[in-house]
């Protein structure tokens, strides 16, 4: 009797020691997969860091090339107007004789005498589309030639004209100056004022081509204005 006592006892210590095992190993496993779960997120943390890191950078050189490409369309369409700008001050002028004509008709009308620079490659076809168009507002109008190296149109006056790097006369906007002996308005001692062929030709001119330079000359005929032909700035 004693003796099966005796195994029984040392049977529940084997059970007991068995079962402490089994749980501390059990912990122990536990502890292992926490740690493994643990470096596992670590890593992939890690790696997330790492493609966001990738991903942001991406952005920011995507964001730098759409930059980039602006700018350059930027500098191509000013680049393109720079050339337009310069075609159009190089190329030869072609008046809107409509409009020009629309502008002066009904306006007073006078002579105009057409001179050109001799360095200024469309200035004789320039006139002729002047003269065809004041002629057909009302006007007399003449091309009398290039002006000659010492006309006074070049000299009297210098602050009315600019000149290039190679020492050229310019003129301003339009490219033509005119010179009259009457000013841009007429007040007679009684009476309103009212607009001179001087001012409506220089107003049609300025619509239809451009700005102009102009002054006035009592040395110059009555009835006649010289429109002078530079090139244009």
């Amino acid at each position: 009797m004693l003796i099966a006592l005796g195994f029984a006892a040392v049977a529940a210590v084997a059970v007991g020691l068995a079962t402490t095992v089994v749980v501390r190993l059990q912990h122990i496993e536990a502890e292992n997969a926490e740690r493994e779960l643990q470096a596992y997120k670590a890593d992939s943390e890690a790696k997330i860091s790492a493609a966001e890191a990738v991903g942001h950078a991406a952005q920011a050189d995507i964001a730098k090339a759409h930059a980039q490409i602006a700018e350059a369309n930027a500098r191509q369409k000013e680049a393109e107007l720079k050339l337009e700008q310069i075609r159009s001050k190089i190329g030869p002028r072609i008046i809107d004789k409509d409009k020009l004509v629309g502008l002066l008709k009904g306006k007073l009308t006078s002579a105009a005498a057409i001179m050109y620079s001799a360095n200024v490659p469309d200035g004789f076809a320039t006139g002729q589309q002047l003269v065809n168009a004041l002629r057909e507002a009302g006007w007399k109008a003449f091309v009398m030639g290039a002006i000659p190296p010492n006309s006074p149109f070049l000299n009297d006056a210098p602050n009315l004209y600019e000149t290039d790097a190679n020492g050229a006369v310019i003129g301003t906007g339009s490219g033509l100056v005119l010179i009259s002996p009457e000013g841009e308005m007429y007040s007679p001692e009684s009476g309103p004022r009212f607009e001179t062929a001087y001012e409506s030709l220089s107003m049609a001119i300025a619509q239809s081509m451009g700005s102009t330079g102009g002054r006035t000359d009592p040395s110059v005929q009555k009835g006649l204005i010289y429109i002078l032909i530079f090139a244009r700035l």
